[in-house]
């Protein structure tokens, strides 16, 4: 029997979303209301105590299940779009079908992490970050078993497909209903708790029952819509293979929304869990109050990326691109002015309502909440944007989005925590929102544009290609020779054809190019590139010219790699000539060792200069052998900053310098891994050295706090260590900003100036050399009192 795969549209798409939002949004607001009835009763018959570690237990499972999430409803709409438009349901049950089993790996892992490190959770809390609270009124142990119960929700948490099947085939009506059913249980849950006298154990288990119908709900329902549709016996039947599952693109996909989707997580449920490590359970449950209030903005604006990912897919792929950013901008601004609406309504009339929903313990989550709701609002003008990045199919720069949001909110958050105590995390997410709705605004526009562009240029005859002559043998950085010569052409502007005929340009495939004479070649026209003697390279000619001396040129210019390229990299600051190295004739590990030192900048610290190269070499090679990018190494990096932030600030030298020096070690090789395997991109850069100009400060300031600093104006110019880090901190921006205007002016860094920039930046001018002399300090205070 044939299947289903009609979308029956009966409006416009403008309509849709507009219909489908607000069918969502108002589902979901009767879902906060329902659940600010249950948070009204919580925080009544339950301690404060009772009441944050709850919250806590919540969101760290939801933590986990949404951080090992690979979104693979966002799969399911990029892909099977194009399935739906080409009437396939093989390869669109193929691709439920790994959707499924994605979601079940995904949350096998994230129940097993989530259970593996609780325990290690609540003791890292209380060992390192002073946290002090009574747990007499709730054992430890006890919280440990009621978490690993808890947790078991990870496992039933199986939407990620489900949504993708209802979003694709248009059915909120559905997704409407699934929002509402876990604050009607919780609530119902809530109210039999309090009757019955159950105390937090009851709640606990109204917690735990809501969410289990919730997350039974949709696979229930999805896999009748998919029986409706003829196509249930056939995503069951399928066989996939998990690794290869024949459709180009997909993995990097789901990695990349998997990362995407792990940022989000942190965004939603970071903030939490940071107020209940940092000042306990008590504030974290006051927090979670002002959190509950915000979520009726900030909840409603999320549903829309649920609403509007799949129309613009939709628009992607019917060639209507250049119509998404006014679209997604009038959303943006009706949703702003929308937040803004009730950010009025909650100045003028929260503080009474709040008044009602809490007791007196919870007065503080008035004046969060009276910030919580203004930062919701923000959210508001980026929830069209974001879904552009991935109907673009540009996830990585929705990473790239996400993950400045999430470094701005904790950057901001330990900044301030000093200064205004609990209230630095509502004040952190109204600085990282108000921030990341430019840097999103930013981003979207361009990708756009550059997607315009793409496919205006698709349909030309000026895209050159290169045709790579001869077959070689071996594997350079995790793929074949001919594989990573493919790359490294594309990298440079050219297709790879399968035929001399066409091809602009040809190559000796066993000829391993350097970066700097590969660009020069491929900008070539009627030459012929020769190596002792004999042709590898032409731009022009025929394929049989290949390999014969430089007498069979007849007619183009002959030139030596010497000749091509100048020695000097500017990029990378340093003289080295190009290089064409022959494969057959250079052993393969000696070639890749040639690359990598290559990549190497010419001016640098004495630490990256001297201690990383080697491990930096086999490191490099064993994350080209796993196919990882160097924005997954970028982003564990990422992370550690702010471990190593953490550590610093709380004086846990030992823990703060091992993720500081691990996190510098993979600041090295996330760029020689893209040099190597030709994956670099604009926006990889940013996303390395934006990290690498942002955190140096806050690293410096922890130090600071690490040995008792405390930043009083009135005390500044009687306390040397304040004075220390008023200068590194002036000095540190004034740095920068001549760096800037000495780089717009000349064309070169300043570090290449003058002899003496390049030996400050070698043993001073750089974060590494401080942190080792900084180590050296703490190490000779176990000797020496005064030595940090």
């Amino acid at each position: 029997m044939r299947s289903d795969l009609s979308v029956n549209y009966k409006q416009t798409r403008t309509k849709r979303i507009a219909q489908n939002t607000g069918l969502l949004v108002g589902s979901k607001s009767l879902g906060v209301l329902l659940g600010l009835g249950s948070l009204a009763l919580a925080t009544k018959f339950l301690t404060p105590f009772e009441w944050g570690t709850l919250v806590f237990l919540h969101a760290y499972m939801l933590f986990f299940s949404e951080v090992t999430a690979f979104q693979s409803w966002q799969a399911i709409i990029r892909f099977g779009t194009d399935d739906l438009h080409n009437e396939d349901d093989d390869k669109l049950s193929k691709l439920i079908g790994f959707g499924i089993r994605l979601d079940a790996v995904a949350a096998i892992i994230a129940y097993i992490a989530a259970v593996a490190l609780f325990g290690f959770s609540i003791w890292f809390a209380q060992k390192y970050m002073g946290f002090t609270e009574d747990w007499a009124q709730l054992s430890i142990e006890k919280v440990q078993l009621y978490s690993m119960l808890y947790c078991v929700l990870i496992l039933l948490r199986q939407r990620g497909a489900s949504t993708g099947v209802f979003r694709l085939f248009d059915q909120f009506d559905v997704l409407a209903v699934h929002s509402i059913i876990m604050p009607v249980v919780r609530f119902i849950g809530a109210v039999l708790a309090v009757m019955l006298g159950a105390g937090f154990e009851g709640f606990l288990l109204a917690w735990f029952v809501g969410s289990l119908c919730e997350y039974l709900f949709l696979p229930i329902m999805a896999m009748r819509e998919l029986n409706r549709r003829n196509l249930l016996g056939k995503t069951l039947k399928t066989k996939v293979n998990f690794f290869r599952p024949g459709r180009d693109g997909l993995w990097p996909f789901v990695i990349k929304s998997n990362i995407d989707a792990t940022l989000g997580a942190s965004t939603l449920h970071l903030p939490s869990l940071l107020v209940f490590v940092v000042f306990g359970p008590v504030w974290n449950g006051i927090y979670k109050i002002a959190e509950e209030v915000a979520k009726l903005l900030s909840e409603a604006f999320k549903l829309l990326d649920q609403v509007i990912y799949p129309e613009l897919a939709r628009m992607v792929a019917e060639g209507k691109a250049e119509k998404i950013w006014r679209l997604t901008t009038r959303a943006a601004i009706i949703l702003f002015l929308f937040g803004c609406f009730w950010s009025v309504v909650f100045f003028l009339f929260g503080e009474p309502v709040l008044r009602l929903i809490a007791n007196e313990n919870f007065a503080p989550a008035v004046p969060m909440g009276m910030v919580l709701v203004p930062a919701a609002a923000f959210m508001g003008a980026v929830a069209p944007l974001y879904p552009v990045f991935f109907a673009a199919d540009r996830p990585d720069r929705a990473i790239l989005a996400r993950g400045a949001g999430v470094l701005i909110y904790i950057a901001s958050f330990f900044s301030l925590a000093g200064i205004l105590g609990a209230m630095s995390a509502v004040w952190a997410v109204f600085i990282g929102n108000l921030l990341t709705v430019i840097i999103v605004t930013i981003m979207a526009k361009h990708t756009l544009n550059q997607h315009v562009e793409i496919s205006e240029k698709g349909g030309s005859d000026t895209v050159n290609d290169i045709y790579l002559a001869g077959q070689a043998q071996g594997k350079l950085w995790g793929l074949s020779v001919m594989e990573w010569q493919a790359r490294a052409c594309k990298k440079f502007g050219f297709s790879v054809s399968d035929t001399p005929k066409t091809a602009s340009h040809i190559l000796d495939v066993n000829f391993i190019f350097s970066n700097n004479l590969l660009k020069a070649f491929t900008q070539c026209k009627d030459m012929a590139l020769v190596v002792d003697g004999k042709i590898i390279g032409l731009a022009g000619g025929s394929v049989d010219m290949i390999g014969r001396s430089a007498s069979a040129a007849a007619g183009l210019q002959v030139v030596s790699p010497a000749a091509l390229v100048p020695p000097y990299n500017k990029a990378l600051r340093k003289t080295e000539p190009a290089y064409a190295l022959d494969v057959r004739r250079t052993p393969l590990d000696k070639i890749m060792r040639r690359q990598f030192a290559s990549s190497y900048k010419g001016i640098t610290d004495f630490v990256t200069k001297f201690f990383w190269p080697v491990p930096a070499y086999y490191v490099t090679r064993l994350c080209a052998n796993l196919r990882l990018t160097p924005n997954m190494v970028t982003s564990v990096g990422f992370v550690l900053v702010f471990a190593a932030l953490y550590f610093f600030w709380h004086g846990q030298w030992a823990l703060g310098f091992a993720a500081g020096w691990v996190m510098t070690f993979l600041d090295t090789v996330d760029g020689k891994l893209a040099r190597t395997t030709m994956t670099f991109s604009k926006w990889g850069n940013i996303y390395d050295h934006g990290i690498d100009l942002v955190h140096p400060p806050f690293w410096y300031w922890a130090w600071f706090v690490g040995l008792g600093g405390s930043f009083i104006l009135s005390d500044i110019m009687f306390d040397p260590l304040s004075l220390a880090l008023v200068a590194i901190l002036i000095g540190y921006v004034v740095d920068r900003i001549i760096e800037g205007i000495f780089m717009r002016q000349h064309g070169f860094h300043i570090h290449v100036w003058r002899p003496i920039n390049s030996a400050l930046r070698f043993i001073v001018a750089r974060r590494n050399p401080n942190m080792f002399v900084f180590m050296i300090g703490i190490m000779l205070t176990a000797i020496w009192a005064d030595a940090g």
